[in-house]
């Protein structure tokens, strides 16, 4: 996920790249692992812009 966003006149990109998550479910007698991404929601994209532009 790209964003630009304008700070002191000049334009910005934000690369955030997506958490990995590693969930272990129980099936029968065995675990199975499963990997997701996962990107974070609007509101913490916007809070981290909010931060660097201070």
């Amino acid at each position: 996920m790209k964003r630009e966003f304008v700070f002191n006149d000049k334009i910005h990109s934000l690369t955030i790249l997506p958490a990995r998550i590693e969930r272990r479910v129980k099936n029968g007698g065995n675990d199975v692992i499963a990997e997701i991404d996962a990107f974070p929601g609007e509101q913490v994209v916007q809070k981290v812009i909010r931060r660097l532009c201070r």
